[in-house]
């Protein structure tokens, strides 16, 4: 999600150490939703911050959960072992951060908001969602070094590449990523289909919309109603899947997906009132 990292925290000097009331160097702990957090203090500034947010993203008629990576390049000033900030998420949003340091211990707050869309505008089924999450969190002085450089930030799946492979029903399956291994793009395969009238058949999608990787969990989506000549007046196409994306034990992308696995679905119902519905899982490797 992030894709840039924090620097080392500048020295401090002797004098802000001594005025300091808190510990001052690495904190890690756990959030309420039992994720890492770690950060950086010094005297004046807590920068650094690094977790995730287990968020709830609401469409109109639905709502799904996903992991938010919380990891802003603002400091943030301490003021009376205080700090309070409402900080831009690098891949859109913000986040309210609040909290407070006494001794060896800190606590405080991450709340998020961002927007997320699905759907074509041309086709009249785009749709705007709104995710928010809310967690509390503890942490503890650890050493007094501050938090490295953030490892270079790798992306979900390999760059610029073109995936292909095939279902559970011999159908090719076909997508590329984009060249920085963030989005799934150019979508081309077909759906096999039974009735419940005992009709069978297979219907072709092909999406060229750039779908979004979540790099906290590799998973990716295309949803869409599309017409459908002589069945019916639109067809409801899923296609997900997650790469196989290793993570290091921060949570951090260490090395991006090659290969991929999924499932597929179509549902429709035909102009003669038949019902129908197709799915299949998928594999495909770049």
């Amino acid at each position: 999600m992030l894709t840039f990292a924090v620097g080392l925290l500048a020295g401090v000097p002797a004098a802000g150490l001594a005025k300091a009331k808190f510990q001052t160097g690495t904190y890690k702990g756990q959030t309420s939703q039992s994720y890492a957090v770690t950060f950086g203090a010094d005297s004046r500034h807590l920068r650094g911050l690094d977790t995730v947010v287990f968020a709830l993203c609401v469409y109109p008629g639905e709502a799904h959960h996903e992991l938010h990576r919380v990891r802003p390049n603002d400091v943030i000033s301490i003021g009376s072992r205080k700090f309070s900030k409402n900080v831009s998420l690098y891949d859109g949003g913000s986040a309210q951060i609040a909290g407070q340091l006494k001794g060896s211990v800190a606590s405080g707050s991450v709340k998020i908001n961002y927007l997320i869309s699905k759907g074509s505008p041309t086709l009249g089924t785009y749709e705007v969602g709104s995710c928010t999450g809310h967690v509390t969190w503890t942490a503890e002085w650890k050493k007094r070094s501050y938090p490295p450089n953030l490892p270079k930030v790798q992306p979900p799946a390999t760059p610029g590449a073109s995936f292909t492979g095939q279902n559970a029903d011999g159908v090719a399956v076909a997508f590329q990523t984009t060249g920085d291994g963030t989005h799934v793009y150019n979508l081309d395969t077909n759906y096999n289909y039974s009735c419940v009238s005992g009709a069978s058949g297979q219907l072709h999608m092909t999406d060229g919309s750039q779908e979004l990787i979540n790099d906290a969990t590799g998973y990716f989506g295309f949803e869409a109603d599309l017409p459908v000549t002589g069945l019916t007046d639109d067809a409801h196409f899923i296609f997900s899947g997650s790469f196989n994306t290793q993570f290091d034990s921060s949570g951090h992308v260490h090395v991006p997906g090659n290969s991929a696995t999924g499932s597929m679905q179509v549902s429709f119902s035909t102009t003669g009132g038949d019902s129908c519905l197709g799915n299949a899982s998928w594999s495909a490797h770049a």
